[in-house]
């Protein structure tokens, strides 16, 4: 026991360091499987209320800085986010430090995961926000453990980390030769063994024979947008720009069929159209996928004539006959995003290259509204979408773990952050910055049938 004689504000304190680095992408993958582990022995040594203050206080702190550019609202209500998150984190503590100590040593080490699940679902279930800072989407590099959420979801993950962050007091607790300790000890290794395994099979099972070359088109950062550079009242100034903005898209999208592709994907938002020139667009965007044969998936905001009123999202979808295969509309607003939210039922197109559909940007942040992926047993994902630096990173690995969870190809098209190409596996085939409007890649297109 004297061998891990550590202050307990020394757990504390190296526990907020590791929970600061989860969101650095490179090593985040290693900073989740101990962050959780330096906190709750913190806990473990303090009082219950104690405890949870200070673990309450630090976690605000951490999280004050860590997510600084990530959530896009004023201070006010920023501060407010920060001190809910922080609560509803330390209360997982609180739990387990009093429940835990009254069980039997191995079923103790089940509370803490628990409770961290539930509360987590809870949260995910209220907030606006989805399922944003759940541990698992650091394990995006990871891959044999990230084959496991086409099973359990991505509460399987987070429940295996904080499930081994238990079991490592428990060995702290006990001493490492105790019976209780190498019980728990080789739980947790038959654990990760067996999800390493199912990730191995997973992968060296996936040989799929179907293949589509794939390119997207991200609106490019220097492009004038309709509503910044025009007065609204200006509506020649506003048409101007718009049609500037599709000549380029266009260009664009030429250039990529050029180097091969057989699917272009505009990024979210890429076209901006005043609603009393949508029907000119849509006839600009359909002969083009007619006179150069290839699929064509046009993200596009149209503004209303009437002053004030929400815009419409959407990803429409164009076959290479210049039909228009669907026309989504975004069903999961931002908060705050002024928007006529769609229905919410995720459109599928046939065609011979395989099964797509599609979503936009924050829809992918609902594991539950995407799991209608699977349901129709599409073959390819597409994600228009519109990041910027702060979440670039995370945001593209989210939909990463979207593709994996439904057994299917990515493709998303991102202005301001990362397009990105992965197979069912989450392998990144290609991805792309802000600076690069086009991205080329080629995807499977079959699925494993899990």
């Amino acid at each position: 026991m004297k061998a891990w004689n550590v202050s307990r504000f020394g757990w504390l304190l190296a526990g907020c360091l590791l929970l600061f680095l989860t969101g650095i992408p490179g090593v985040a993958v290693f900073a989740a499987w101990f962050f959780l582990a330096f906190l709750l022995r913190f806990s473990r040594l303090s009082r219950p209320w104690s405890g949870f203050a200070w673990i309450a206080l630090a976690h605000g702190i951490v999280l004050w800085f860590q997510l600084d550019g990530v959530i896009p609202v004023p201070a006010v209500e920023y501060a407010i986010t920060i001190a809910f998150s922080a609560v509803f984190a330390a209360l997982v503590f609180l739990i387990d430090r009093v429940v835990a100590p009254r069980l039997p040593p191995l079923l103790a080490t089940l509370v803490f995961p628990a409770v961290l699940l539930a509360v987590l679902y809870v949260g995910y279930m209220a907030s606006p926000f989805g399922t944003w800072g759940d541990i698992a989407y650091t394990q995006t590099g990871f891959l044999l453990l990230l084959q496991s959420v086409s099973v359990v979801g991505i509460w399987g993950i987070t429940f295996l980390i904080a499930w081994l962050a238990a079991i490592s007091n428990l060995v702290i607790e006990q001493g490492l030769g105790a019976r209780t300790s190498l019980i728990a000890s080789a739980l947790a290794v038959s654990a990760v063994t067996a999800v390493v395994i199912f990730g191995s099979l997973s992968l060296q099972g996936y040989k799929p024979n179907a293949t589509i070359t794939v390119a997207t088109v991200a609106a490019a950062p220097d492009l004038a947008q309709v509503h910044l550079s025009c007065a609204r009242e200006d509506i020649e100034c506003r048409r101007a720009i718009s049609l500037q903005r599709t000549v380029w898209l266009l260009a664009q999208s030429k250039q990529a069929v050029t180097d091969g592709a057989e699917l272009v994907l505009w990024s979210e938002g890429a076209a901006q159209v005043l609603a009393i020139d949508e029907d000119d667009f849509l006839r600009r965007a359909r002969e083009f996928a007619q006179e150069n044969g290839v699929y064509l998936f046009v993200g596009l905001v149209l503004y209303p004539a009437t002053p004030d009123a929400p815009f419409q999202n959407r990803l429409v979808a164009i076959t290479p006959q210049g039909d228009i295969g669907w026309d989504y509309h975004k069903a999961k607003p931002v908060p705050g995003e002024r928007i006529v939210a769609g229905d919410g039922v995720l459109p599928v197109l046939d065609t011979p290259l395989g099964r797509i559909t599609g979503m936009i940007c924050f829809d992918a942040d609902f594991p539950a509204f995407a799991r209608q992926v699977t349901d129709m047993r599409a073959d390819l994902l597409l994600v228009a979408a519109n990041d910027w630096a702060a979440i670039e990173e995370l945001h593209a690995d989210m939909a990463i773990v979207r593709a994996v969870e439904n057994d299917v190809s990515l493709l998303r098209a991102t202005s301001g952050g990362i397009s990105v190409a992965a197979t069912g596996t989450g392998k990144r085939v290609a991805d792309s910055g802000a600076s690069n409007p086009i991205m080329l890649a080629t995807l499977p297109l079959e699925r494993k049938h899990r």
